[in-house]
């Protein structure tokens, strides 16, 4: 990590600390949006996936904007920085333009995408597009869309959602119904397969961040109450058991962070499909060890509603879902390594020039 990484990690620290109360976290999930949050962020800078020193003409660093929604995930931070942070990465390799404010992206839920069609009034879309992170929040969504074959990118904006959702830490979840959308030109880019991809990978590896700053805390969380709680005369921490299960949830939580941290330094230089699924499927399956182990160790403190433990916990638990599960990640992995073939396996994790032209080879063949 940089100088300046380690600077902006205090910064985020310090911020969300102040900011990220209980009032404040409880107020979000009543609904109510965080104004007061997002603007001070916003004026620290934090919003903006843009690199200042070349006056947004670049992108910055992939590990710099890491640093931001770890911390996002390690405070419970009830806002869509991390969705922001991915839409403007997507809209600008695509060279559409976005404006100021919350930006959000639209899952790829396996279903069929919104088809995309043009005509003498311009570009339409019709279609669903479901569970978009703060859709009723936000200024405009990245979408995945279909067009004569093909795979396009589209900004969403100006659009009301039918029907409001929340996943299981009350983070809206909001559905959308598009008929004949009209769309300006600047807000399509058509036969842009890799920003594409780049799309549910990146939101793998965002949610993949966040996550391991939550189960860093949690884990914070979970080794000073098992010293702080005692129990026939001595605090649990001093029990073998309850210091098995504590080990136990640390060595997931390094698993996952180093799984995270590699596909991580991967992304940052080239296409990273194969290490960000792993690194989602790995955090995913540590994500449901931490809230066992962190609940049971709490007992029934912890499931209090008073108790801050859940405002982690609720979000590992939705978060692990998201662009991709546990499963969904283990199955497109045994896919790759089905095509890879085992004499190939090792030098395709390992051979960074072998890893892209096969997959450049598979990329063909699918065409």
């Amino acid at each position: 990590m940089s100088d300046f990484d380690d600077l902006l990690k205090d910064t985020a620290a310090r911020l969300f600390t102040d900011l990220c109360t209980r009032d404040a976290l409880d107020s979000a999930e009543n609904g109510r949006w965080p104004d007061r949050i997002w603007s001070a962020v916003e004026a620290a800078g934090l919003t903006s996936a843009l690199d200042p020193e070349t006056d947004g003409a670049s992108l910055l660093p992939l590990e710099t904007l890491a640093v931001i929604v770890r911390a996002v995930g390690e405070f419970a931070a009830p806002m869509p920085l991390a969705e922001t942070l991915l839409a403007q990465r997507i809209f600008f390799q695509a060279g559409i333009s976005f404006p100021d404010g919350p930006l959000s992206v639209a899952p790829q839920l396996g279903g069929k995408p919104p088809q995309l069609s043009r005509s003498e009034a311009g570009w339409q879309i019709n279609g669903h597009v479901r569970r978009v992170p703060w859709g009723r929040n936000i200024k405009a969504i990245a979408v995945v869309a279909q067009y004569r074959g093909q795979l396009a990118l589209v900004r969403l904006d100006g659009l009301t959602p039918v029907r409001l959702g929340k996943n299981l830490a009350n983070e809206p979840r909001d559905d959308f119904q598009l008929v004949e959308h009209i769309l300006a030109d600047d807000a399509v880019a058509t036969d842009m397969v890799a920003p594409l991809n780049s799309l549910e990978r990146e939101g793998a590896l965002m949610r993949s961040l966040q996550m391991i700053g939550a189960m860093g805390h949690v884990l914070g969380q979970t080794v000073q109450y098992s010293m702080e709680r005692v129990q026939f005369g001595r605090a649990i921490a001093k029990f073998q058991a309850v210091q098995q299960q504590v080990a136990l949830m640390a060595a997931h939580v390094a698993a996952a962070t180093a799984a995270t941290e590699a596909a991580l330094n991967v992304a940052a230089n080239r296409q990273a499909e194969f290490e960000i699924c792993a690194a989602k499927a790995r955090t995913s399956e540590a994500a449901g060890v931490c809230c066992n182990v962190a609940h049971q160790v709490h007992g029934a403190m912890g499931f209090t509603h008073e108790h801050s433990l859940h405002l982690s916990t609720r979000r590992l638990m939705s978060w692990r879902d998201e662009f991709g599960s546990e499963a969904e990640c283990a199955e497109w992995i045994g896919h790759q390594v089905q095509q890879i073939g085992g004499a190939h396996l090792w030098s395709y994790i390992s051979t960074p020039q072998l890893h892209e032209a096969l997959q450049a080879r598979q990329e063909i063949s699918h065409a």
